[in-house]
């Protein structure tokens, strides 16, 4: 799922040794997925500073607007940029 995240050590510039447009760095933090008036706890796999992949989240299709809350309170809003059934 891609979104936007602005963090201090993030590059404007992607990394050219990736397909993807920015470094991920892998991860295994869990998380409040709200989305459709709802809620769900999902684990976040890995994040940089284009997206995040985030596992355990049902019913969300590309284009829905979402906002993924940390333990620590700390949360993003983005958008689905994907999505694999289970």
């Amino acid at each position: 799922m891609a979104h936007q995240i602005e963090h201090q050590n993030c590059s404007t510039e992607p990394s050219t040794t990736e397909a993807r447009n920015f470094k991920r760095e892998t991860i295994r933090k869990n998380a409040i997925l709200y989305s459709h008036d709802r809620m769900q706890s999902v684990l976040i796999r890995d994040i940089s500073c284009g997206g995040m992949k985030v596992q355990n989240a049902f019913g969300l299709m590309p284009g829905d607007a979402i906002k993924i809350e940390l333990l620590t309170r700390r949360a993003f809003e983005g958008t689905v940029a994907w999505s694999v059934p289970p």
